[in-house]
């Protein structure tokens, strides 16, 4: 008997899931999960994945080399001109001796490594092949930003997912976000070149675990429904913008990154809902597709559906998910706002928001988090300035 394909499945669910009939306009936050389905004997998707390491950094080559330790024979790793491909014990002490000598000979801007890493990626490209890029940086990107930009793009138009792990406390994690999130992709800091081995490990994990690639999910959205905010609720919560369609394009794909077997890829995105009569109304149209060995496959089409209704405790009903999806990812957005307000001198606005996340984090659960978010403030007060350290503390406490 034939097993069954992978499949890729999505959860959609709202809050409010349904109105009164008397409300008005409505603003509807949808939370969509993305997981994959797969037997239990189904062997993932090999890995080929290259590690471009920018600035002098070469103490961190043993915690990545650790870090590889999982991965599997048919798994490839490209460092600067060399590919090691991972058949035999042998083959890691290759690997082994590239990373260090990638690590001593670094290269200078992100602009290159991401060019260098597009390159080793597209050799020899396979269909059935999982491909990663992993930016190791040990010093702050500083380089102008649309070059960096158009490097990062010319992965991601080519499904071509990127990473970032840096160990410069002085880097500007939200520029990281940013580039990592093109591809889907994680940024994060570690406080030293041992911490890498900890931050690899969990991401490598989920590298190894793909059983259907280059996932996609595209959103139609029916006239009158205008989207607003976007999170990526996990595996990191990231706000990721106000969503603006015009009036003749109202389609967004989003790109997931890695979709791995028990490790699902979740958005949260808030909708404004015009007024309307008793009914069921679809509000945006779903699909996500993936690559297959030699086509795109559609792996789930639907919708997303909302109430209006005459039921008092019908329209009452509270999404635990969605609520609980905000109260995670709501922060992420809120260090972003921060941010923007000191650049242009809203200092209220920057105290505010300050407060907003301490008042969160009480609300959850987590005093020390909000004794540290109103530290923050007081600094902040104190000194009228919002450093890059700062900035970082936080979107790391928001994070986690």
């Amino acid at each position: 008997m034939s097993k069954s394909p992978p499949r890729l499945e999505i959860d959609v669910s709202l809050e409010p899931g349904a109105t009164s009939v008397a409300d008005g306009e409505t603003e509807v936050s949808v939370l969509i999960r993305l997981r994959v389905e797969a037997a239990p004997d189904a062997v993932p998707a090999p890995l080929h994945l290259a590690i471009m390491p920018i600035g002098p950094g070469a103490a961190s080559a043993p915690a990545v080399a650790r870090a590889l330790e999982a991965l599997r024979p048919g798994d490839r790793i490209s460092t600067g001109g060399r590919t090691v491909v991972i058949q035999e014990q042998d083959d890691r002490r290759l690997l082994n001796q590239a990373l260090e000598d990638a690590f001593m000979r670094p290269q200078d801007t992100a602009a290159a490594a991401l060019l260098q890493g597009r390159d080793a990626l597209l050799h020899e490209r396979r269909t059935d092949t999982a491909h990663r890029l992993l930016l190791v940086a040990h010093s702050p990107l500083v380089e102008p930003m649309e070059p960096l930009l158009g490097a990062a793009t010319s992965l991601t138009e080519r499904q071509l997912g990127i990473d970032v792990v840096t160990t410069s406390p002085q880097m500007d994690l939200g520029l990281s976000i940013r580039l990592a999130n093109l591809g889907g992709g994680e940024a994060v800091l570690a406080e030293s070149s041992a911490a890498l081995e900890g931050l690899l490990r969990p991401r490598l994990a989920r590298l190894l675990r793909q059983h259907v690639l280059d996932a996609r999910l595209e959103l139609e959205f029916v006239p009158g429904v205008n989207p607003g905010r976007m999170y990526r609720v996990s595996p990191t919560p990231i706000f990721l913008g106000n969503i603006r369609l015009t009036p003749t394009d109202r389609r967004l794909v989003l790109d997931p990154g890695p979709v791995a077997t028990g490790a699902e890829a979740a958005f949260l995105l808030t909708l404004t809902v015009p007024k309307r009569r008793l009914g069921r109304y679809r509000l945006v149209e779903l699909v996500a597709k993936h690559r297959g060995a030699t086509r795109i496959v559609t792996g789930w089409h639907g919708g997303v559906v909302y109430t209006v209704t005459d039921d008092p405790l019908q329209a009452q009903w509270v999404d635990a998910q969605v609520v609980a999806a905000r109260d995670r990812a709501e922060p992420a957005g809120w260090v972003e706002e921060a941010a923007r307000a000191f650049l242009e001198g809203d200092h209220r606005r920057v105290a505010t928001t300050l407060e907003r996340i301490s008042r969160r984090f009480l609300e959850l659960g987590r005093p020390a988090d909000s004794q540290s978010a109103i530290d923050s403030r007081t600094r902040y007060l104190r000194s009228g300035h919002l450093d890059r350290n700062e900035l970082n503390r936080l979107r790391r406490l928001v994070g986690s």
